[in-house]
């Protein structure tokens, strides 16, 4: 019984593989990513945050990996980002869309407030629970008295950066 569970398990997975959509994610001839790959990407000094973390993707690392190997790379351990894409959020209302890594990437392009890794990720899932998208839902927000901020996020701090401060006055700072 076992074996002919297992041989329609191997067929089913044959059939996926080879079948329109299914997309093949494990080719097990192909060679195993290394430590040695990927040390080699996470300690060259000449990359990027944003290039480390597009290197170890093409090798097939998930993100949540990548966060783990990239621990110590400030902006780049929480699902990375750009100062590029972080003001296309702001400024798109998409402040929901942020990862933690682009909200300490404009705070401190800002020069208004930082936000440790915790505090980004705090403000991530706030904006994300809360459905804020724009710089004035964040207003309207952080105005009402009913509104709650998780441990650790103060609203002067999140005012200066993400209400009060200019996006625009940023974008001599982008490459």
């Amino acid at each position: 019984m076992n074996q002919i569970r297992y041989s329609w398990f191997s067929g089913f997975i044959l059939i996926c593989a080879f079948a329109s959509g299914c997309g093949q994610t494990h080719f097990p001839h192909a060679l195993d990513t290394t430590l040695t790959d990927t040390n080699r990407i996470v300690n060259d000094n000449s990359l990027t945050p944003d290039q480390k973390r597009a290197q170890l993707s093409a090798l097939g690392i998930p993100d949540l990996t990548i966060n783990a190997l990239l621990r110590d790379v400030t902006n780049a351990n929480q699902f990375g980002g750009t100062l590029e894409s972080a003001l296309n959020k702001v400024q798109g209302g998409q402040l929901d869309q942020m990862t933690p890594d682009e909200i300490q990437l404009y705070a401190d392009a800002t020069n208004q407030a930082s936000f440790s890794d915790a505090q980004a990720q705090s403000l991530t899932d706030l904006y994300d629970q809360a459905g804020i998208h724009t710089r004035d839902e964040l207003k309207d927000y952080l105005d009402n008295p009913a509104s709650e901020l998780p441990a650790g996020l103060n609203a002067t701090d999140i005012r200066a950066v993400f209400v009060d401060f200019n996006p625009s006055d940023i974008t001599s700072q982008l490459p």
